[in-house]
């Protein structure tokens, strides 16, 4: 009982922090402007066929390439600042005295991967719902990247695809904070490790597909099928399965530089009180 009223009140405590209430108005406003608007900003109004085209053109398309860019921004923003200050106070210490140092870590990672994405899962989840509820199920034949929802290889289900995407963003999440994790060990300043987590991801990020690409064109002809992008985490593409492999070999290549980083709680513990 007690555990549950514990849990009730960090569930509190997340929904009503600033963090999580400006990254889900920042989200739910460009999602609005986009599909509100979208003639305004440069864009042809879209004559939607079905209810997974609005959600897959309002959530990601379009003007909202903008709302891509800064997601892992957000994402580290709404979620690391407690776990930031829990790794640079007095609760390190008290956690290696009391429980288990790595179950610990284990748990706040996982955690705070899921406080990252809720914002950008209610904001999904309600234009959806009502794209499904305008629009309908049926899948119309796609003929265009904003009328369409466009599927291909294994996943020709719409309802699962969107299941999958929301893995997809879960995973992502874990990557883009595994980064930042390894620049708090490094800076020790919250804002400025999450400034130095954003401009390496980028460069990581730039440097990942210009490498898939040469290796590519060298081994493929130059026809490029393969290109190792990031992005896919946040904007799969039809064949999101492939989506979840990039994204799913690089989780592991994180997690394994994490590990070594934060392997010994003795170093951590100094680390952070220098």
């Amino acid at each position: 009982m007690k555990g549950s009223i514990e849990n009730m009140k960090k569930i509190k405590n997340y929904i009503l922090s600033k963090e999580f209430i400006i990254t889900l108005l920042i989200i739910a406003f460009m999602v609005f402007i986009n599909i509100k608007y979208p003639e305004q900003l440069g864009f042809a109004l879209p004559q939607y066929k079905d209810g997974f085209a609005f959600w897959k053109s309002g959530l990601l398309g379009n003007f909202n390439d903008y709302l891509v860019v800064i997601l892992p921004m957000l994402f580290a923003f709404c979620s690391t600042k407690k776990f930031f200050y829990e790794l640079s106070g007095s609760a390190l210490k008290d956690t290696i005295l009391r429980e288990d140092y790595h179950k610990y870590l284990k748990k706040n990672i996982f955690l705070t991967a899921l406080k990252a994405v809720i914002p950008l899962y209610i904001v999904s989840t309600i234009l959806l719902t009502f794209g499904i509820v305008k629009y309908g199920v049926v899948l119309a034949n796609c003929n265009g990247s904003t009328t369409c929802l466009g599927m291909r290889g294994i996943i020709t289900n719409p309802f699962l695809y969107v299941i999958l995407t929301y893995l997809l963003w879960y995973l992502f999440a874990l990557i883009y904070l595994n980064i930042v994790y390894i620049f708090f060990y490094i800076i020790k300043k919250y804002y400025v490790a999450l400034l130095a987590s954003y401009i390496s991801f980028i460069v990581l990020d730039f440097a990942l597909q210009a490498i898939s690409a040469f290796i590519s064109i060298a081994f493929d002809n130059g026809r490029m099928r393969f290109i190792y992008d990031l992005i896919y985490g946040l904007t799969p593409n039809e064949n999101i399965l492939s989506c979840l492999f990039i994204i799913g070999s690089f989780l592991i290549i994180s997690f394994i530089v994490v590990k070594m980083i934060y392997k010994d709680k003795e170093k951590v513990v100094i680390n952070f009180e220098g």
